[in-house]
């Protein structure tokens, strides 16, 4: 039995030992998440010179996600504001589950809506409400505009 043990991890370290240091340590999300973005919801012009875009930026340590945006935006509740500040609840793959800083809609369970940020493809993500059908999201696409450093707190 010892021995499958340690061939078993003779095989895990051969596989990880080959990446290299940087690529191991490298936060997945950073390059999912950089650059410039917009959000679409009437299929209108997207990425336009006059519209607010925003950058996201993900701290681990305080597990909050910071939409910043270049100007004012009118929020779901009418208030106007230049930051959203998520809390994430979950790390998934290729997906965050958010809980909305202030969030005031309630689900069917009368608590405060979480929403899924989708990564669906480069540069592509869709909202949906947890509570919803799993393959269900809302008419909300975000578009990544421009390429760039991730944005990254300490």
């Amino acid at each position: 039995m010892r021995g499958a043990v340690w061939a078993v991890l003779g095989i895990s370290c051969g596989l990880l030992c080959a990446v290299p240091a940087s690529a191991q340590t490298e936060d997945p999300y950073d390059s999912l998440l950089s650059g410039t973005w917009q959000e679409n919801w009437d299929r209108g012009d997207v990425c336009g010179a006059n519209a607010a875009n925003f950058t996201i930026t993900l701290d681990r340590k305080a597990k909050t996600v910071l939409f910043q945006y270049n100007k004012e935006v009118q929020g779901y509740d009418g208030k106007m504001r230049t930051q959203l500040r998520w809390f994430v609840r979950e790390y998934r793959p290729k997906s965050l589950v958010l809980a909305l800083d202030g969030e005031t809609r309630k689900g069917d369970s009368g608590q405060p809506l979480e929403w899924e940020l989708l990564l669906v493809g480069r540069g592509l993500y869709r909202w949906r409400a947890t509570e919803w059908p799993h393959r269900e999201v809302n008419r909300v696409v975000g578009v990544r505009c421009t390429e760039g450093a991730a944005v990254k707190q300490p």
